[in-house]
């Protein structure tokens, strides 16, 4: 139990480091950075709380005594805010409207702000009675933590309608489609985590059955989620920034922007440049006499498209019209897909049947069939 404690307590240190490298990170989306930076922070301060209780600490930092109650009150607004964020949902807010988001935290200040003014003893035998001797809370708190509990629901079930609108909308988006569902099942299971932690809390301390043991198994969830979340986001990119902010700041100007169509046209079209297996992007942009940057911008804005599906649904054209010449299948599956710059079979077949929902084998069966009905008719 004291090993697991300790390693408990060190993930919460790191937890901590890594919601301040969120908050001063100052690349991508600084929305998105500041608002999870601030999520994390805020969950830790609720695990270390309970860290401190657990291990009997609390009486030594007595004034620490409900800092991580009264945080789990910014918890879902935060995270509804960073979803709206990730999805490109960006709404104008007054002042007034930030406070009505904030009145459940200024509330919970409020019911507590006697406890946080009372000295360290009285907290330290608030907190013995609460934890240890497992008197009855008061009924102000029940009301505190009921608050608590229809706040994660309301902010729960209005990003999850939101977000199943936003989904259904970006379908269409193929540069950005594949990767939205991913870190809003992140986020979910986040929300979810938490909204189950804030029933598990209520449940142990307020009913009087207290276990440790449960609380710091849950906890440990916690902290890994917390860990798997920041990992994803630091290793991709693409989550620093919604999918309409990827390239707000555009550095390719609109003279430019034509020039580089006749050009990328020269290059995929008569070159056929996109033959080739190992084109990278920026010797595509070499090419091109533009950064790699500048086209990767250009192709997601005038083509829908990342520079990869680009290349794909160049291949998949060449590999089709080879198909519908190669009548007496002289030509391999794997031949094809080397002759139409796929660099295996595999990834050939995989990308072709997500884009004609066929597999190259049944593409030119249908197609010899429509010939041959066609030349006998």
């Amino acid at each position: 139990m004291q090993i697991y404690l300790a390693l408990l307590k060190f993930g919460v240190f790191n937890s901590i480091l890594i919601g301040i490298l969120f908050l001063i990170n100052q690349k991508g989306n600084m929305v998105a950075n500041r608002l999870f930076g601030l999520l994390i922070c805020f969950l830790s301060a609720v695990v270390l709380e309970n860290l401190l209780i657990i291990s009997g600490e609390i009486f030594s930092f007595p004034h620490f005594f409900s800092v991580g109650s009264i945080m789990l009150f910014l918890v879902p607004p935060t995270v509804y805010f960073l979803q709206m964020n990730l999805v490109g949902i960006e709404k104008k807010m007054s002042v007034f409207s930030y406070l009505l988001h904030g009145l459940p935290f200024l509330f919970g200040a409020l019911a507590l702000l006697p406890l946080f003014l009372s000295s360290g003893a009285f907290k330290s035998r608030v907190i013995q009675e609460i934890y240890f001797d497992q008197i009855p809370i008061q009924r102000q708190y029940l009301a505190f933590s009921a608050i608590n509990i229809l706040q994660f629901g309301f902010y729960h079930f209005k990003a999850l309608k939101i977000i199943r609108t936003k989904h259904q909308q970006l379908q269409t988006k193929k540069s950005v489609r594949h990767s939205l569902p991913w870190i809003n099942r992140l986020l979910f299971l986040l929300n979810i985590l938490m909204f189950a932690y804030l029933g598990l809390y209520i449940s142990l301390v307020y009913t009087a059955i207290h276990n440790p043991f449960l609380m710091l198994v849950f906890l440990g969830i916690l902290l890994m989620t917390i860990y798997i979340t920041s990992f994803h986001l630091i290793k991709n990119p693409f989550y620093f920034s919604s999918y309409q902010g990827v390239y707000q700041r555009s550095t390719l100007k609109k003279e430019h922007s034509s020039v580089l169509t006749q050009k990328l046209e020269e290059v995929l079209d008569k070159q056929q440049a996109y033959l080739n297996p190992r084109l990278k992007l920026a010797e595509l942009a070499e090419k091109l006499e533009v950064t790699p940057h500048q086209l990767s911008q250009y192709i997601n804005q005038t083509k829908d498209y990342t520079f990869s599906q680009l290349l794909n649904s160049y291949r998949v054209r060449h590999a089709q019209q080879l198909l519908k010449e190669d009548k007496e299948k002289k030509l391999t599956i794997l031949a094809i897909a080397l002759d139409s710059g796929f660099s295996s079979q595999a990834n050939f077949i995989k990308v072709f049947k997500e884009a004609t929902r066929l597999t190259p084998s049944q593409y030119r069966k249908e197609n010899k069939t429509f010939f041959d009905t066609d030349s006998t008719g």
